[in-house]
């Protein structure tokens, strides 16, 4: 590396480690690295330049965005940078929705007359019942706070729709001051705009989905995922799942690509393989049988190696060597956004990938989505987040690191992909594909004491060309009737 790259590197505060001060590193090149990272390098190393030359494979996956900051010390300051950030991205969406005619800021309503129609766009800082059920928030601005009223009797269908207003989130309002309490007449959400177009693809294209494998669990579902196998390769189905084969040119996996350790109570009972990185070793023989003109991408979950707080870094090369040398394997983080089929005429479709650390939380907690199946419902949860664009909007929800925040929906996605809560699922919101994986897992005794119904064994599949969507499911009869007994048992029991 010449001096004036080192050079380059020191004037943007990233040290140089002396292990890869060799490395041919170009002017260009490392400007490239300071663009990928976010200029939030403190140290250049090996691992950060095995990132860097992952994103450069010669791949039909682009990697638009992955989170890759160092670890550092953080502080209530970063909190309130998470907050005011989240906040000021959120309003400018707002503030482009035509809704919001008499925008104002709390400060200067709390100047009106009795009665003055008026806007605002604030964070919710608390929300009660009262005891006739009407809602009152408390909503907060950067000048100030008010409390919001919505009554039951005179507005049923706001207050519907208010049931499921959850604390941190930024709505827009319009409603008439009353002199001490805004009266709430509107609800406004940042939303997937009316307007986004529904993109198509030039040629015929599918992309499946793998949810959360599991490799090393020793309820793998080893025989289902030979079926999965042979049919990429075109040996397994009718004409039409043949036909899907022949096309099939990307799995997404939306993390938990290994079973980890130490995730619950009591999971030394379901490990195969205990070692996590031999788990990555058994996932990379398994992967590695799928056609190498087949493009995968990976991102971590919950169970994988390295920290719990979203965003999660990319699985580490030292944990999964194996992986990273596929020739057809993409690694990024958790969340994540790449774009897939992209070409000189055609600008490829961007996919947002979350693992979905947030969805069990808004599947308990939401009036709404509780009461049409909770966990089973992840159309619901996921049409939930985009309204609030965010993937985390409340405090509480998942775990994160505080700073930038990261989980922003902030460009809209062709399609948002989660996984975690192990149920098949594909559908379409405003001409966004949400698609949430499934898994290869055999139901566990701790998913049965949580009330978990998992939908193993199932891949959704999407043709690019037309969009249209479809589940194969690859759960033999004798392993559908196993589940069954065993979910049966778990409940006399």
């Amino acid at each position: 590396m010449e001096q004036d790259v080192i050079d380059y590197f020191l004037g943007h505060d990233v040290l140089v480690s002396p292990d890869i001060e060799d490395e041919p590193i170009s002017k260009d090149e490392a400007e490239n690295i300071l663009n990928i990272f976010n200029d939030e390098l403190d140290v250049l190393d090996q691992e950060v330049l095995d990132l860097y030359e992952n994103r450069r494979k010669d791949s039909a996956i682009t990697v638009i965005e992955s989170h890759e900051e160092k670890g550092r010390s953080r502080s209530f300051q970063d909190f309130v940078k998470t907050f005011n950030q989240r906040y000021e991205n959120l309003r400018n969406l707002l503030e482009n929705r035509n809704q919001l005619n008499t925008l104002s800021s709390i400060k200067r309503v709390k100047q009106k007359e009795r009665g003055s129609d008026v806007g605002v766009i604030a964070m919710i800082r608390d929300k009660q019942n009262t005891k006739n059920d009407n809602i009152i928030l408390t909503l907060e601005d950067k000048t100030g706070m008010c409390k919001g009223l919505i009554k039951k009797e005179n507005e049923p269908e706001l207050h519907s729709r208010a049931r499921d207003l959850v604390l941190d989130e930024t709505i827009g309002v319009n409603g008439a001051w009353l002199g001490g309490i805004l009266y709430m007449q509107e609800i406004i959400f940042p939303e997937v705009p009316r307007t986004k177009p529904l993109k198509k693809g030039p040629e015929e294209s599918y992309v499946a989905f793998l949810g959360d494998p599991h490799f090393g669990s020793d309820v793998f579902l080893e025989e289902e995922f030979k079926k999965f196998i042979k049919w990429t390769k075109g040996e397994l189905g009718g004409k039409k799942h043949k036909h899907i084969a022949k096309h099939l040119d990307y799995i997404i996996c939306p993390g938990d690509v290994v079973e980890g350790a130490g995730i619950y109570p009591g999971q030394e009972d379901d490990l195969a393989i205990e070692d996590i990185r031999e788990q990555y070793e058994e996932a990379a023989r398994w992967l590695d049988k799928i056609p190498k003109d087949i493009e995968m991408i990976f991102i971590p979950g919950n169970h994988d190696a390295g920290r719990l707080a979203e965003p999660q870094h990319t699985i580490s090369k030292d944990y999964a060597p194996d992986l990273w040398a596929m020739e057809n394997a993409r690694l990024a983080s958790n969340p994540s956004t790449v774009r897939i089929g992209q070409t000189e005429d055609f600008k490829g479709f961007d996919m947002l990938l979350y693992h979905g650390g947030s969805l069990v939380y808004y599947a308990d907690q939401i009036p709404s989505i509780r009461e049409e199946g909770g966990q089973k419902r992840s159309d619901l949860i996921m049409e939930f987040l985009l309204q609030r664009r965010h993937l985390a909007p409340s405090h509480g929800s998942t775990p994160y690191v505080p700073g930038e925040d990261q989980l922003l929906i902030d460009d809209l996605p062709d399609f948002f992909v989660t996984g975690h809560i192990h149920r098949a699922r594909a559908t379409n919101y405003r001409h966004i594909t949400m698609i949430n994986a499934s898994t290869w897992g055999e139901t566990t005794e701790d998913q049965i004491k949580r009330g978990l119904e998992p939908q193993p064994g199932r891949v959704p599949i999407v043709n690019l060309r037309t969009r249209q969507m479809t589940i194969i499911n690859f759960l033999s009869k004798s392993t559908k009737e196993a589940e069954k007994e065993r979910v049966e048992q778990a409940t006399e029991v």
